[in-house]
Order: structure tokens, then sequence, then C-alpha cells
């Protein structure tokens, strides 16, 4: 996992839990990977909370034309990610969606001060479902803040 200098956006304070993130701003709008829509569904059949950054009226859809790889996801890990059973189920909806596929996932990971004033930090991983969910898990719990 790398620290990434220049965030895509600028974000406000994302909901608790996991959020899918659009991968470009645009009009407005969020453009999101076609995949992602099943992610979500999968993330909260395995009881993990997870949205979209966008409500459904500001959402579009990418359809990329051909095979690519690997599949790029933005994903926001919400203040107070701890519980195990979060990064269970992000693996099991990665793998449901993606199966054994490489991904490449920017997160990013908010902290908020005394005063309320949210700061951003992105990163990037490489890997399958279970390297990207230990990836989010060692982020989210890492002290390095």
């Amino acid at each position: 996992m790398k620290p990434v200098k220049n965030a895509p956006y600028l974000l406000e304070r994302i909901p608790e839990g996991i959020t899918v993130l659009p991968v470009e701003r645009r009009e407005g709008y969020g453009l999101y990977p076609n995949r992602t829509g099943e992610l979500v569904k999968q993330l909260r059949a395995a009881n993990v909370a997870s949205q979209y950054l966008d409500p459904p009226e500001q959402r579009r859809w990418e359809d990329l034309k051909g095979e690519v790889t690997p599949e790029m996801i933005y994903l926001g890990l919400g203040l107070n990610l701890a519980a195990n059973a979060i990064w269970f189920g992000l693996e099991v909806g990665l793998k449901k969606v993606f199966g054994n596929k490489k991904l490449k996932v920017l997160f990013v990971r908010q902290e908020a001060d005394a005063n309320g004033v949210v700061r951003n930090e992105w990163f990037e991983a490489d890997g399958d479902a279970k390297g990207i969910a230990e990836a989010a898990k060692v982020l989210s719990n890492s002290d390095q803040r």
C-alpha cells in the first residue's frame, strides 16, 4: 500500500462504514464503474454498512468496453471502523463481484479533529480480494495518522 499524493477530488465527511466513491466527478455527477453497483449489494448482504457517496439521481455508470485489468475501485473508510466482521465482509463482497481478479483500489481515510474539521488521506493498494481487505484493515487501524 502506498500514499497517493494528489487526491482525485475533495471530499467532505463520508458516512460510517464503507463508502463506494466515484472514480471521477463530472458536471455534478459521480461516475462509478458498472460493477460497483453489485459490490454495495454484496457488502450489505454481508452485514457491512455500505453506501455510495452520491444519491441515485447524481450517479452515472461507466461502461468500459473490453476487459480492463486490473479493476479500479475507490473506497472511503468511515471513521471508527474496527470490527473484524467488516474486513471479512469486504473480502467476501469483493470476491463475489470480482472473483480472483487483481484489483486496484484507492482508499480514502478520514480523520476529524476536535473542532470537527475533516482531513483526507488517500492510499492505493493492489491485490486480490483478501489482500485488499487486509490493506483496508491495516489502514483503518493504523496509528500513523
